[in-house]
């Protein structure tokens, strides 16, 4: 796993410094593996933040992070959640307006893993102010939600500190 890990960054980080060069070879890998490659997949997702924070690489990794925030897996969107929170620490304002409502769904994902990445992006993520309402909202459900099951107090904190 970690030999896998670090070939990914490797990898995702000669995308991001080359993108013309290697950006069709990292994309296409991740559109053409399938769905029991949740792991791999994942990881290549991961890293769609970083390589966009190269200004000429961000407009060819938007379909491939949108497609991933809608994905059937919950460890593709979690990672998913975790590369946009990555990319709206720089490029907030240069994506559209579907990327950010795609991410907000994410915090009312019913699988925990996937909110809590979507609350964990939130930390590092810099939404523009039209969608900061949607992200009150959704985190104050989340905060009923863990109030009222005291299923994870740490993590309830954390919705706390990011509805304040």
């Amino acid at each position: 796993h970690n030999a896998l890990e670090a070939t990914v960054a490797a990898v995702a980080s000669s995308v991001k410094r080359q993108p013309r060069r290697f950006s069709d070879l990292y994309l296409e890998t991740l559109q053409r593996l399938g769905e029991g490659h949740d792991e791999l997949r994942g990881m290549l997702v991961k890293h769609l933040g970083n390589i966009g924070h190269n200004p000429e690489a961000l407009p060819l990794i938007v379909p491939q992070l949108y497609t991933a925030l809608m994905d059937r897996s919950q460890r593709v969107r979690a990672e998913a959640a975790t590369a946009y929170g990555t990319l709206c620490n720089k490029a907030a304002d240069d994506l559209p307006t579907l990327m950010h409502e795609s991410f907000l769904v994410l915090l009312l994902d019913p699988y925990v893993v996937v909110h809590k990445a979507a609350v964990e992006a939130l930390r590092e993520a810099r939404l523009p102010d039209q969608f900061n309402r949607s992200v009150i909202n959704s985190l104050w459900l989340l905060i009923l939600t863990y109030a009222n099951s005291h299923s994870d107090d740490r993590f309830l904190g954390h919705c706390i500190e990011e509805f304040l």
